[in-house]
C-alpha cells in the first residue's frame, strides 16, 4: 500500500511539473510583433518588416499601426498561408493602414481589430482563404471583400457605425459567421455574387444595394436581415434555404428570382417590379405584408399574410393568402389557398381554388378547366365575365360559383359546370345576375338556384344532368335539354325547343318553339307552345295555347282542382301507347287519328275532346 501511494505522488508530481512547463512555454513564445515596413517592399512574408526579423506563426500577436506613415501590407504569392494568432490594424495612427490580402490568411483564437483607421483589403482566390478563429471586431470603415472566402471557427463583428463593404463581381464566400451591426455597403457595376455554405451566417441590421446581386446559400448556412433590404439594382436572386427578410423594399426596373425557402416580412415594390418564385412545392416561403410588383409563380409554397399588387400570375404551386387585392389576377395551373383574395380583373384556366378561400372577381374571363373544392371555397362574379375559350369548373364538397345580383357572363365558347366527387355537403351554383350564351352550356349534378336569369340565342344549347335548378326567368331561342333533376321557373319565354325527362318541371308563365316530353313530370301554370310532342309521362297545365299537339303516350292533365283549358290548333294521336286525357278540356278543330295498324289507346278521366268555340 506504501508503495502504491508513493508511486501515485510521484505521477501527479511530474503531471504537474509537465503542466506549468507547458504554459511556460506557451507563454514565452505568445509575443506581439509589430510591422516596420524596413524590409524594403510591402510583403507580410519579408521578415525584413517586422520588429523581431522573423515572420509571424500562428502563436503570435500582429499589430500593423505605424505611427508616422501610412502603412502598406500585402499577403500574396506565397504557398504557405500567412499566420498570426489575432490581427490589429491601426488604432493610434493618423495616417491609413491598409492590408490588402490576395493569398491566405489564417487567424487564431485572439480577438482582433480593424480599427477606425485601419483597411483590410480581401481579394483571394477560392483556395486562399481568409480563415479568422477568433472574434474579428470591425470599428471603422474599411472591411472590403471583393472576392475570395470568408471561413474559420470565429466571427467578424462589425460595430455599429461602421462599414461592411462588398465589391467586386467576383465570386465571393462566406463560411463563417459576419454580424454586421452597422452598415453594408454592396456595389459592383457588374452585379455581386454572395454564397454562403459549411456553416456560414451572414446577418446584417440593413442591406441596401443598386447593383444585381446573386445570393447563393445552401442548408448549413443563412442570410438574415434584421432591418430593412433596398434593392433598386437590375436582378436580384434568392437561391437555396435559410433566408430571413424581416423588411424590404424593391425599385421599379428590378427583378426578383426567389428559388427555395424563404421568409420575409414586409415587402414594399415600386411599380414595374418584377417577382418570380419557382421551386417544389416543397419549398416553403412566408411574406408578410406585400404592397406592390408584378409576381409570377411557378412553383413552391407560397403564403401571404396580405398582398396587394398590380398583376399576380399564379401558374403552379401553391398560393395561400389570407387577404388579397389585386389589379389583374391569373389562375394558370396553380392550388389557391387562404381566406379571402379580390380580383379586379381575373383569368382562370387551370387550377385550384381550394381550403376555405373566398375569391371575388370584378371581371371574370374563363378560359379552360379548373377547380372549387372543400367546403366554404368560392368564386364570385361581381361585374362582368365572359367565357372566351371552352372552359370546365368542377365544384365539390361545399364550394359554390356565385354570380351576384347585377353581373353577367356572356358566353361565347363552351361551358360545363360539373359536380366532383362526392362529400358531406355538396356544391352550390348560383345565378343572382343574368347569363347570356351563344354556344352550349351545360351543368351537371349541381343544384343549380338563384334569382337571375339566363338568355339563349338561336344557336345556344342548355343542358341540365341530374341538376336541381331553380331560377326567375329564363329565355330560350336555342335549344334546352333536361335529364332527371328538377326545373322551377317563374318565366319561361322565347321561340326555342324543350326535351328531356325531368323528374318535376314546374314553370308559371311558359313560351316555347317546341317541347318534347319523353317521360318524367312538367307543370306548366300557363303555356305558349307552338309545337308540343309528349312521348310519355305527365304534362300538367293550369292552361295553354298549341300549336300542333302530337300525342303519343303519357298523360295529358289539368293541375287545378277544375278542369283545365287547352287549345290547340290540330291534335294528332299517334302511336300504340296508351294516351290520357285527365281533368281537362282539350280544344280543336283539327284532330287526327294516326295510330296506323294498331287501334289508338285514348282514355278519358273528367276530360273532353271538343271543337275550338
Amino acid at each position: 500500500i506504501q508503495c502504491g501511494t508513493t508511486l501515485e505522488r510521484v505521477t501527479s508530481l511530474t503531471m504537474h511539473i509537465s503542466l506549468v512547463f507547458v504554459l511556460f512555454f506557451a507563454l514565452c513564445n505568445a509575443r506581439t510583433i509589430l510591422w516596420t515596413a524596413a524590409g524594403g517592399n510591402p510583403m507580410w512574408n519579408n521578415a525584413g518588416n517586422w520588429d523581431c526579423a522573423c515572420l509571424p506563426t500562428e502563436q503570435d500577436d500582429v499589430v500593423i499601426d505605424l505611427h508616422n506613415i501610412p502603412g502598406n501590407v500585402q499577403i500574396g504569392g506565397v504557398v504557405a498561408p500567412a499566420l498570426c494568432k489575432s490581427l490589429t490594424i491601426g488604432g493610434t495612427s493618423h495616417f491609413a493602414q491598409t492590408l490588402t490580402v490576395t493569398g491566405a490568411l489564417s487567424i487564431g483564437s485572439g480577438t482582433s481589430t480593424l480599427a477606425a483607421g485601419g483597411n483590410l483589403v480581401i481579394r483571394s482566390s477560392p483556395d486562399a482563404p481568409f480563415k479568422n478563429d477568433g472574434v474579428f471586431n470591425v470599428q471603422g470603415n474599411g472591411f472590403n471583400f471583393s472576392t475570395g472566402t470568408l471561413t474559420g471557427a470565429g466571427s467578424i463583428v462589425v460595430a455599429e457605425g461602421a462599414t461592411f463593404n462588398i465589391t467586386d463581381a467576383a465570386a465571393k464566400t462566406i463560411s463563417t459567421t459576419v454580424i454586421v451591426n452597422g452598415k453594408v455597403s454592396a456595389y459592383a457595376s457588374q452585379g455581386i455574387n454572395l454564397a454562403l455554405n459549411n456553416g456560414g451566417k451572414f446577418t446584417v441590421q440593413d442591406f441596401p444595394t443598386s447593383s444585381s446581386l446573386s445570393l447563393i446559400t445552401d442548408a448549413s448556412s443563412s442570410f438574415t436581415v434584421k432591418g430593412s433590404l433596398t434593392f433598386n439594382g437590375p436582378q436580384l436572386l434568392f437561391q437555396g434555404s435559410g433566408f430571413n427578410i424581416n423588411s424590404w423594399s424593391v425599385g421599379a426596373s428590378s427583378s426578383v428570382s426567389i428559388n427555395n425557402g424563404f421568409t420575409s416580412g414586409n415587402l414594399t415594390a415600386t411599380s414595374g417590379a418584377q417577382f418570380s418564385l419557382v421551386g417544389a412545392n416543397t419549398e416553403q416561403r412566408s411574406f408578410g405584408s406585400v404592397n406592390g410588383g408584378t409576381w409570377t409563380v411557378t412553383g413552391g409554397t407560397n403564403s401571404f399574410q396580405t398582398l396587394e399588387c398590380p398583376t399576380f400570375y399564379a401558374k403552379g404551386g401553391i398560393v395561400n393568402v389570407q387577404s388579397g387585392d389585386v389589379t389583374t389576377f391569373s389562375l394558370a395551373g396553380a392550388q389557391l389557398k387562404g381566406t379571402s383574395l379580390n380580383a379586379g380583373a381575373a383569368t382562370f384556366s387551370a387550377g385550384l381554388i381550394s381550403s376555405g378561400l373566398k375569391v371575388t372577381a370584378n371581371h371574370l374571363d374563363l378560359q379552360g378547366s379548373f377547380s372549387v373544392t372543400d367546403n366554404n371555397s368560392s368564386l364570385q362574379l361581381t361585374g362582368s365575365g365572359t367565357v372566351s375559350q371552352s372552359s370546365l369548373l368542377t365544384l365539390t364538397g361545399g364550394s359554390s360559383f356565385t354570380i351576384a345580383s347585377g353581373a353577367t357572363l356572356k358566353q361565347s365558347a363552351s361551358l360545363q359546370f360539373v359536380q366532383g366527387a362526392a362529400q358531406s355537403s355538396a356544391p352550390q351554383l348560383v345565378n343572382n345576375g343574368a347569363i347570356s350564351s351563344t354556344s352550349s352550356l351545360t351543368v351537371t349534378g349541381l343544384t343549380f338556384n338563384g334569382s337571375g336569369s339566363i338568355d339563349l340565342s338561336s344557336t345556344a344549347t342548355l343542358s341540365f344532368i341530374n341538376v336541381a335548378y331553380t331560377t326567375n326567368s329564363l329565355n330560350n331561342n336555342g335549344a334546352v335539354s333536361i335529364s332527371a333533376g328538377s326545373f322551377t321557373a317563374g318565366s319561361v319565354t322565347g321561340t326555342g325547343s324543350w326535351s328531356g325527362n325531368p323528374n318535376s318541371f314546374s314553370v308559371t308563365s311558359f313560351k316555347a318553339g317546341s317541347f318534347t316530353l319523353t317521360s318524367g313530370s312538367v307543370t306548366v301554370t300557363n303555356g305558349t307552345v307552338s309545337t308540343l310532342t309528349l312521348n310519355n309521362g305527365v304534362f300538367s297545365v293550369g292552361s295553354a295555347n298549341l300549336g300542333t299537339f302530337s300525342f303519343y303516350g303519357g298523360k295529358l292533365q289539368g293541375s287545378g282542382s277544375s278542369q283545365a283549358t287547352v287549345v290547340a290548333q290540330s291534335v294528332s294521336f299517334k302511336g300504340s301507347s296508351s294516351q290520357t286525357l285527365s281533368n281537362v278540356i282539350l280544344s280543336s278543330n283539327a284532330v287526327s287519328l294516326e295510330c296506323g295498324s294498331a287501334n289508338c289507346q285514348l282514355f278519358t278521366q273528367n276530360a273532353s275532346l271538343r271543337p275550338i268555340q
